[in-house]
């Protein structure tokens, strides 16, 4: 397999307990506390821990040099013990060290690599490079014992199931539908302002055919207007069978913005009301109370405002 990318999506082997797995850094440094709550909520569930060397070193916003992060993630990845890989934390930096990926060593081993906000561009490159199906969820630095996060994640990666409902956490509200309809296809996608920087790049995808969803933190709502402005005008809607929003945490006006803004929802039915496949938004996606894990690169279906899993993400 060494050098070529498989035509169909790979599967990577569902975790055990006592299968032996690791913490990396691509990105930005964890907190120590928040560090060492998820190895102990990895060995409470059965796993055996290890830690990227660099894992806490801090060079700036960066967990370290490039070099070293890449070093770290690779080691993991060459590494045929290591059956799981999950990121501390986003931040910034993954896209500083998506072309340092061993891919062949990926391809020859496939193993679960999870994560979620800057991370996205790993995981992008990876379902491109690759066709791994990769896991976009918490990540290490936010597992919590009896969180309800972590328990999906945990499920995902551990319980091969197909054919379910996406779940919702107890109060959370239904999801809105913006456009009513039915599609199914693969599913891709992740940080909105990841997405938005890998447009243009190597690592772009054609979506045609798929499910994309996004989710954002931090974003005025005017940029998170022109990150969907500039995804639609790069293609990345056409052909889509299907749009789903998670959280926009934290996605408001801001004391220095210049001009009042409209709100997010507002922003999304105007640009996707009238769209030719199902948009659905208030999912309990990405930055916010709950993160619900998706297999990226599996197929899903969406009815109304019902999405349901046709596939298990592990074998």
């Amino acid at each position: 397999m060494s050098g070529k990318t498989p035509r169909e999506p790979v599967k990577p082997l569902r975790l055990r307990p006592g299968d032996r797995v690791c913490i990396c850094a691509p990105a930005g440094p964890p907190d120590p506390d928040k560090l060492n709550r998820g190895i102990r909520t990895l060995r409470d569930a059965g796993f055996t821990v290890e830690v990227g060397t660099h894992c806490l070193d801090r060079q700036g916003y960066l967990a370290g040099p490039d070099d070293m992060r890449a070093d770290d993630f690779n080691r993991a990845v060459r590494n045929p013990d290591i059956r799981a890989i999950f990121c501390a934390r986003g931040g910034y930096g993954s896209a500083r060290i998506v072309d340092a990926i061993d891919y062949d060593a990926l391809r020859r081993d496939p193993k679960i690599i999870a994560g979620f906000s800057d991370i996205t561009s790993i995981l992008m490159a990876i379902w491109r490079r690759c066709r791994l199906i990769s896991f976009h969820g918490p990540n290490a630095g936010g597992f919590r014992p009896d969180d309800w996060s972590t328990r999906r994640l945990f499920e995902q990666i551990m319980t091969p199931r197909s054919g379910f409902d996406w779940p919702l956490p107890p109060g959370h509200p239904r999801p809105t539908v913006i456009r009513s309809g039915m599609g199914s296809g693969r599913i891709i996608g992740g940080c909105l302002s990841i997405l938005s920087t890998i447009a243009g790049t190597p690592d772009q995808l054609d979506l045609s055919e798929h499910i994309l969803f996004v989710e954002e933190v931090g974003e005025a709502p005017y940029r998170i207007d022109r990150h969907l402005i500039h995804l639609q005008n790069a293609g990345w809607f056409d052909g889509l069978h299907g749009l789903l929003f998670g959280q926009f945490t934290r996605c408001l006006q801001r004391p220095e913005d210049p001009e009042p803004t409209i709100g997010v929802d507002d922003i999304l039915a105007r640009q996707f009301g009238n769209a030719p496949h199902p948009v659905v938004t208030g999912l309990p996606v990405g930055h916010g109370d709950h993160n619900f894990t998706i297999p990226i690169g599996c197929t899903v279906s969406v009815d109304g405002d019902t999405i349901r899993q046709e596939e298990p993400g592990v074998d």
